[in-house]
């Protein structure tokens, strides 16, 4: 994926970020990756923001990252879930 040419990859939650993070960095921008069902759907706003810390934290070090669920949001996601890791991303936790 990395000699196509994209320019984004979004990346499955199941994915190891610091593998992501080594073999994208500065070379293809790295989109997710939150576990969207058992963190931001089942989850409380206290797990969705150590998860988005844990992304923050890792990717610190390259503009070429878009915070993001792994995949689809399911219907039911909590709105202050949502709130929690948006709120994190601004405020850094």
């Amino acid at each position: 994926m990395t000699e196509i040419g994209a320019d984004a990859l979004e990346i499955d939650f199941k994915t190891d970020i610091q593998l992501a993070h080594d073999v994208l960095k500065d070379r293809i921008t790295f989109v997710g990756n939150i576990d969207p069902s058992e963190v931001l759907a089942r989850g409380t706003p206290a797990m969705v923001k150590q998860k988005t810390e844990e992304l923050l934290e890792v990717f610190a070090d390259t503009p070429r990252f878009i915070l993001n669920a792994g995949c689809a949001l399911p219907a039911d996601t909590p709105a202050e879930n949502i709130r929690a890791m948006c709120g994190c991303l601004r405020s850094r936790c």
